[in-house]
């Protein structure tokens, strides 16, 4: 149920904020495992294979030292997670995306984030060697985004691997 969704995510980032705020002021950055209990994970893990005829090649961008430049990530596949009439198809992943932003702008940062303003990304690592690399989500202009979260749903823990980035001054 979305309820228990809902308060599982709150719960997470309730117990991780203190440490999530000190980790993104000091380095940057916020790992950890078994962020969400294995049967939440496990779930929405599921929930994303049902959604695997609405992943297109994914695109990312990293800056060449002179402008911003596009790229595909070799063997990934995304999709943005949109709630809706496709709500049934994701229910889990649509409240995780919910949740963590309310959650996140409540427990772990010092600037509000906006729930009006999210987006999400579900991103499928298809080949041998395909990876989900760092890389720049914000390339400023009307782009407002202030928290890079991810949450590895396989190859990790059963609770999952989460991690959240700061923004970069550069």
């Amino acid at each position: 149920p979305a309820e228990a969704q809902l308060a599982r995510v709150a719960a997470a980032a309730k117990r991780c904020g203190p440490d999530i705020r000190r980790a993104l002021a000091a380095e940057g950055y916020f790992s950890t495992e078994n962020f969400l209990d294995a049967a939440a994970v496990a779930a929405m893990a599921r929930e994303a294979r049902t959604l695997d005829a609405t992943l297109v090649p994914s695109q990312s961008t990293r800056w060449d030292g002179k402008e911003t430049v596009a790229y595909d990530k070799e063997g990934v596949r995304s999709t943005q997670i949109l709630g809706g009439a496709d709500y049934e198809k994701a229910p889990r992943l649509t409240e995780y995306v919910v949740a963590l932003t309310s959650a996140l702008a409540a427990e772990a940062t010092a600037r509000p984030l906006s729930q009006s303003k999210q987006t999400n990304k579900l991103a499928v690592c298809d080949a041998p060697g395909a990876a989900y690399p760092k890389h720049i989500d914000n390339g400023g202009g009307d782009d407002r985004r202030l928290l890079t979260a991810i949450l590895y749903l396989s190859g990790a823990p059963a609770g999952g691997h989460f991690r959240a980035y700061a923004p970069e001054a550069d």
